[in-house]
């Protein structure tokens, strides 16, 4: 969850020393590197999941990235405990659902930030761009 970049993930698949890997998008290296990483993996049949301490909008990232390689497994979430993180969205209904997150197909991530929310959690010294 910690590893950057292919370079760092390179010796785990290549000697299998892992049976699943288990990235975290914020630190491996974005979409398109976390991409090329479960890519390279995909040849020597290692699958994915993720590693996702982060709010829901990293949830929906992480799910947004899971739909476009061929053998994710799960998404770790922390979100669900009732906290401000929880709130982040503006949504319709609870976002998980049977244990899946829909993929949506609207711009982005297809999400919408609750300004309410973001703005009392902002960190010190920044403005709301939204």
């Amino acid at each position: 969850e910690n590893t950057a970049r292919r370079q760092g993930f390179k010796d785990f698949i290549i000697y299998q020393g892992a049976d699943i890997l288990h990235p975290d998008l914020r630190n491996s290296g974005g979409f398109l590197e976390t991409k090329r990483i479960a890519d390279f993996a995909e040849v020597y049949n290692l699958p994915m999941a993720t590693h996702n301490t982060g709010s829901q909008v990293n949830t929906y990232a992480n799910a947004q990235w899971a739909a476009s390689i061929r053998d994710f497994i799960a998404c770790e979430t922390v979100t669900g405990k009732g906290d401000w993180m929880d709130k982040l969205l503006l949504l319709d209904g609870p976002y998980i659902k049977d244990g899946y997150i829909e993929v949506h197909d609207r711009p982005g991530l297809g999400i919408e930030l609750n300004p309410d929310v973001a703005k009392a959690h902002l960190a010190a010294g920044e403005t709301y761009w939204g």
